[in-house]
């Protein structure tokens, strides 16, 4: 009985309505990993950054409303030759399913970009590419908002993201520190930080401010002593340490706070772009089950060719090639004066 004295009126099973079913929501299509570890594991005797490109693989921004308001002035149900209605459901973050309704019972449905199990590719991408520029969720969301893209993603749905991010940056980081490691032996016996000779990052890590008794912080707190600094970086500068971390915090900036695995991330993604240049990120992101297309690979060779160019610059105006071009312009005077001594000697013309 209710509080009332009244009778609850109790329901057979019989007339119980059917159980609703669940359906993944912003807050937790993210949430499993297994899709990208999967894919991690794979890595492991990889050592070819080389993504699969697919060239139909692009994405445009285009006015809803427009565009389809025009589309259903013009196209008409092949089964009942009625009109056609366009909607948008289910959105969450940057994707949503499409839903094309008509007079007949049933309703045709698309996704707007790949789901990978339960999430939209698009977030996983956009959320990447966000992060490469220093952004985070308030930034996100306020993108997404005055671009009427839609509200952005829930702060579970954005940690989620991050985590299989974090998942396919580690697994091929460690692969180009591995990579690195193998010519650093190759080339020096001594594997350092940051290689003497192949002037490329061997490992990362994440210190805290906060714990200082953890062996993170004791690793670091040693390696910081002048004499095991010395051993690190032999007889080069600190320039390759000091553009690393630069690299580092122009993806997660020092003003802005952040967790750690955003840093790690931040850190992995930049030594493998300091090792290896920009194929690295584009195999971070295949990982993590997004597809490559066309315009992020013409990127990546545009990325590339504007490192290699620098570094060929770079070394010409060195110290070293200073040095090298005045030896070689001494050599060739000496080379002249030689050869003059013999045009000019007493006699030459007798």
């Amino acid at each position: 009985m209710d509080r009332k004295g009244k009778k609850r009126q109790t329901k057979s099973p019989g007339d119980s309505a059917k159980k609703r079913k669940f359906h993944d929501n912003q807050h937790t299509s993210e949430l499993c990993t297994d899709f990208v570890s999967t894919s991690a594991n794979k890595l492991k005797n990889q050592d070819d950054f080389e993504p699969a490109i697919d060239e139909s693989s692009t994405y445009v921004v285009l006015c809803f409303s427009l565009v389809f308001t025009a589309l259903q002035s013009v196209l008409q149900c092949k089964v009942c030759n009625s009109g056609i209605q366009f909607l948008k459901q289910s959105q969450v973050g940057l994707g949503f399913t499409l839903c094309i309704k008509c007079k007949c019972n049933e309703m045709f449905t698309v996704h707007s970009c790949p789901k990978l199990r339960n999430a939209y590719e698009i977030n996983r991408r956009f959320t990447y590419a966000m992060r490469l520029l220093g952004v985070g969720l308030a930034g996100i969301n306020l993108f997404c908002s005055l671009m009427d893209l839609g509200t952005g993603l829930s702060k579970n749905g954005y940690y989620n993201i991050i985590q299989n991010i974090h998942v396919a940056a580690k697994a091929v980081s460690t692969i180009v520190f591995k990579k690195a490691v193998k010519e650093e032996i190759e080339k020096n016996r001594l594997v350092s930080l940051v290689g003497n000779y192949s002037n490329k990052v061997v490992d990362v890590i994440v210190k805290s401010k906060v714990c200082k008794a953890c062996e993170k912080w004791v690793a670091l707190t040693q390696l910081e002593k002048d004499d095991l600094l010395k051993r690190c970086l032999g007889r080069n500068t600190q320039n390759n340490n000091e553009a690393f971390n630069h690299c580092v915090w122009n993806l997660a900036p020092k003003h802005i706070f952040v967790g750690q695995k955003t840093l790690e991330i931040a850190a992995w993604t930049t030594a493998c772009t300091f090792n290896e240049g920009f194929l690295p990120v584009l195999k971070i992101m295949e990982t993590m089950g997004v597809t490559i297309g066309p315009h992020a690979r013409a990127y990546a060779n545009m990325y590339d060719s504007r490192i290699s160019t620098t570094e060929k610059n770079a070394v010409f105006t060195s110290k070293e090639a200073r040095i090298a071009r005045r030896s070689q312009k001494v050599a060739q005077n000496d080379n002249y004066e030689e050869t003059e001594g013999l045009l000019y000697a007493p006699g030459i013309a007798d």
